[in-house]
C-alpha cells in the first residue's frame, strides 16, 4: 500500500481527532505527537479496509464475468446437443428408408 493512499485518510483523522482535544489544554509536543500517531494508525487502517473493498469487487466482477461466460458456454453445448439429436433422428430416418428399398417394400 502506498504511502499517497495513507495520507488524505490520516489527515481526515486527524482533523476528526482535533475535535476531541480541549481548547483550553493547548497542543503540547506529547499531544501532537499522540495525534499524529492516532491519526495515522487510523488512516493506515481506513485505507486497508477501503484497499479489501476494491479486492473484493475486483473479486466479485471475475466472479460475474466467469458465470456469464458459463452460460454462454451451456448454451452453445446445448445447441449442439439439439443438432446432434436431429442428425441422429435424420439418420434413422435415412436407415429405415434405405432397409425398405433393399427389401422391396
Amino acid at each position: 500500500m502506498t504511502m499517497r493512499r495513507i495520507a488524505l485518510p490520516s489527515a481526515a483523522w486527524l482533523g476528526v481527532l482535533q475535535a476531541f482535544v480541549p481548547s483550553q489544554s493547548g497542543f503540547g509536543l506529547e499531544t501532537a505527537s499522540r495525534l499524529v500517531a492516532l491519526a495515522t494508525v487510523f488512516g493506515t487502517i481506513t485505507a486497508m479496509i477501503y484497499h479489501l473493498g476494491e479486492k473484493h469487487q475486483a473479486v466479485a466482477n471475475a466472479r460475474d464475468n466467469v458465470t456469464k461466460r458459463i452460460e454462454r458456454i451451456e448454451r452453445g453445448l446445448e445447441a449442439i446437443d439439439h443438432v446432434l439429436t436431429m442428425i441422429r433422428e435424420w439418420q434413422v430416418k435415412v436407415e429405415r428408408r434405405l432397409r425398405r428399398l433393399e427389401t422391396g417394400e
